[in-house]
């Protein structure tokens, strides 16, 4: 049973447009899944499911209170996605939206050794530019990036990895200080 929604969307807004750039995919179903997770407290949930699953999922099985949510989220992602991307959305039948959203992510959230290698090799050599608040947002994402590579990857990004790059990629101004916490 679906607890209601305790935050006014139409005040926050929606997520933005997906146009079917692989590049913008991951950061756009991060959006997605939150927001629809406010629309509806199970909504996220069963989108974060649908996203790992392999196999399409069977449209006549599900409850009628999952195909009201499936056909919401069919709603939703046709509104958002945009050319490419409302290609697939259009071609699921039944209004199933958990497939159509499965399908997103089978096409646009493709894992593959050499896309880990890469995601790999930018998590070891971060073009840090800017110093001060600016600085922390830009650790606080390469943060954020290690969590995404670990859950992708299945594989531990180390601490004294970490730690390391932390020294060679830091503005100068803040390398002593590092190195006098760490």
């Amino acid at each position: 049973m679906a607890l209601p929604s305790l935050i006014d969307t139409r005040v926050l807004g929606k997520p933005d447009r997906f146009h079917g750039k692989e590049s913008e995919y991951e950061e756009w179903k991060e959006q997605f899944e939150s927001w629809a997770g406010l629309l509806d407290s199970t909504v996220g949930g069963h989108l974060s499911d649908a996203s790992k699953l392999k196999d399409p999922i069977a449209y006549d099985p599900l409850s009628p209170e999952m195909k009201v949510m499936t056909k919401l989220v069919y709603h939703v992602l046709m509104n958002l996605c945009k050319k490419r991307a409302s290609v697939i959305v259009r071609r699921v039948p039944n209004q199933h939206g958990f497939e159509a959203y499965r399908r997103l992510c089978a096409r646009f959230l493709v894992q593959t050794a050499g896309r880990n290698l890469a995601d790999l090799n930018d998590l070891m050599n971060p073009a840090w530019k800017k110093e001060g608040e600016e600085f922390e947002d830009e650790i606080e994402d390469w943060e954020r990036c290690i969590d995404i590579y670990e859950r992708e990857s299945h594989e531990i990004f180390p601490d004294s990895h970490k730690k390391a790059i932390l020294m060679n990629h830091t503005p100068a101004g803040l390398k002593e200080h590092l190195f006098m916490n760490m």
